[in-house]
């Protein structure tokens, strides 16, 4: 999937190479001056347990926000549908004021306190489950997105298309998708998952995450990258195995426990699949392949959701790489690669501790702007 496509005009003419403002530049920058007003006037009136509530999700987002930005001071973010949602309904569900307002705090630490480029990525799936999968016109459920994300100061970047006419061909590849995956769901669903570990030829136990790997269903797909489907359908097929192999303590233990909710993201939901989103969140912002590859960007997502925060907390390790093969490698230079790498990941290292401080010391001085609003110091 590609990453930087159309968005939005900026500007409407050019004045010695820069560009004046358009009348959509001006609201985003509004609305991001308006943060600090609105999450105030939420603090005030809002319960001890808002505030709590507000207090704990911004810290929750936030934890994730430094440990990308010390890979990058740049950041594309993808927006979960459930956030998303938040910033739609907000005003008439009390239940997402708390979540609403803690993301307005959280781009005020972004973009005031640490000082980083934030850009939001619009992507079909994010628009198809905005548009309560694809029911909703591609148009109309792109111009709600836009303009939500410009509600909240955000400025966008398109991931995956070009122009928003193209939406609706793709809609029609993610429906195909769904139908595909629902299909591969039942199938695993209906299948039994009792097996024999047993490693006749080494004498040992097959690995249960291995054995999903060959008898996971074939998904052939058109839209989603079907690498990461396969490896939350395999996440899948191994909880059914420790859910029906009580008996083989071994093997269990080499398992994932069906109450870990990571990778947990994909399910059956009426006639198609809940969490297509999710699946796209998961596969653009796998935070350890960024880095071993060296993307020239960073991908990062915002979500409120447990499981799928878990997930990628566990493929968001900081990877580099640098191998030697033996008999094809000139040895000197695989040496020098070697070394070269190792003092560079220790300079990164170094560098990457001294921003956590930076960071850690530019949060207090938000909280310090919004203590006033608390009682007690739940902050």
């Amino acid at each position: 999937m590609r990453i930087f496509g159309w968005r939005r005009a900026t500007s409407t003419s050019t004045v010695f190479a820069t560009g004046t403002e358009s009348q959509w530049d001006k609201q985003i920058l509004a609305a991001r001056a308006k943060r600090h007003k609105r999450v105030a006037a939420f603090l005030q009136s809002a319960t001890e347990q808002a505030k709590e509530d507000f207090v704990r999700t911004v810290g929750d987002l936030n934890r994730s926000l430094v440990h990308h930005a010390t890979v990058s001071e740049r950041l594309l973010v993808f927006i979960d549908n459930n956030v998303l949602q938040d910033v739609l309904k907000h005003e008439e569900e009390p239940r997402r004021r708390a979540r609403f307002h803690a993301l307005l705090a959280l781009l005020m630490v972004a973009e005031d306190h640490y000082l980083l480029d934030i850009f939001a990525c619009v992507s079909p799936a994010i628009v198809y489950e905005a548009g309560y999968r694809g029911v909703r016109p591609a148009d109309v459920a792109y111009s709600q997105v836009m303009e939500a994300l410009a509600d909240i100061g955000l400025r966008t970047h398109s991931v995956g298309f070009n122009r928003p006419a193209e939406l609706r061909k793709i809609f029609r590849r993610i429906r195909h998708d769904e139908r595909q995956i629902r299909r591969a769901l039942d199938e695993i669903r209906a299948t039994s998952w009792k097996r024999d570990f047993t490693d006749k030829d080494l004498l040992g136990i097959r690995i249960p995450f291995a054995v999903a790997e060959d008898e996971c269903p074939n998904v052939r797909l058109r839209h989603f990258d079907p690498n990461y489907v396969k490896f939350l359908l395999m996440h899948i097929i191994e909880k059914q195995m420790f859910r029906e192999n009580g008996d083989q303590k071994k093997a269990r233990r080499l398992m994932e426990d069906p109450k870990e909710k990571a990778f947990s993201v994909i399910k059956p939901h009426g006639d198609g699949v809940e969490g297509l989103g999710d699946v796209e969140l998961i596969s653009c912002c796998d935070l350890s392949a960024q880095t071993v590859n060296r993307t020239p960007y960073i991908t990062m997502a915002l979500t409120v959701d447990g499981g799928l925060q878990n997930a990628l907390k566990r493929l968001g390790s900081v990877r580099s790489r640098a191998t030697l093969d033996a008999g094809t490698d000139d040895v000197e230079d695989g040496v020098l690669r070697m070394m070269y790498a190792m003092r560079d990941h220790s300079r990164r290292t170094a560098k990457a501790n001294r921003r956590v401080a930076e960071y850690g010391t530019a949060y207090e001085e938000f909280l310090n702007t919004i203590r006033c609003h608390f009682t007690r110091d739940a902050t």
